[in-house]
């Protein structure tokens, strides 16, 4: 893996420098606040490196500041054919678990990821195997979004019948977003919108 990315760990800022909004932070395993700065424009695929979920790979959509516990595979330098969501979805077959060390805290190192082999087929295959990757991603998205605003549109009639005063308002709104926009309903029983 050595001679086809560049591996590092960015820099990690502390739990008391996230903000609210700004750009999205992501960890070791997701996204755990904002920070007023990025450090990579670009989506890169990562490894966890650090704790629980060491070796789970991730696409990590950009502008975004990634911290030190993910090994960023950096595959943007130029003449590197590399499809990165083709090479995520390839490391997601992969088991990275088996190169973990330390003790107490799980760890990936460098050192030992640039020793790991994999296959890399002819930029075009990669392109046509991560898009069809991706679509099936985003299909499983629209179809988890769907059954969430069904059961936000379950609750709603629930509470409609059941004479909680509702606005006409919020209930077209409610049917429209969740019918008409895909599923995804902004209803909560506890706060209409």
């Amino acid at each position: 893996m050595g001679e086809t990315a560049d591996l590092y760990q960015p820099t990690t800022i502390s739990s008391s420098e996230l903000r609210k909004s700004g750009y999205p932070v992501f960890g070791a395993n997701g996204y755990i606040g904002y920070y007023d700065k990025c450090n990579h424009n670009e989506d890169q695929v990562t490894i966890s490196a650090r704790g629980e979920g060491t070796g789970t790979p991730n696409f990590v959509v950009g502008p975004v500041w990634i911290t030190g516990n993910s090994m960023v595979v950096n595959v943007d330098k130029e003449g590197r054919n590399i499809n990165k969501y083709f090479l995520f979805n390839n490391f997601l077959s992969s088991n990275f678990k088996r190169y973990i060390t330390g003790g107490a805290q799980p760890q990936l190192t460098r050192e030992v990821l640039t020793t790991v082999k994999f296959h890399l087929p002819a930029l075009t295959e990669q392109t046509v195997i991560g898009n069809f990757f991706q679509t099936l991603d985003r299909l499983i998205t629209l179809h988890q979004r769907k059954c969430f605003g069904f059961k936000n549109v379950g609750i709603f009639m629930k509470d409609l019948v059941s004479d909680k005063k509702l606005g006409s308002k919020t209930y077209f709104n409610t049917l429209y977003d969740t019918l008409l926009r895909g599923g995804l309903s902004f209803y909560d029983r506890n706060n209409e919108f």
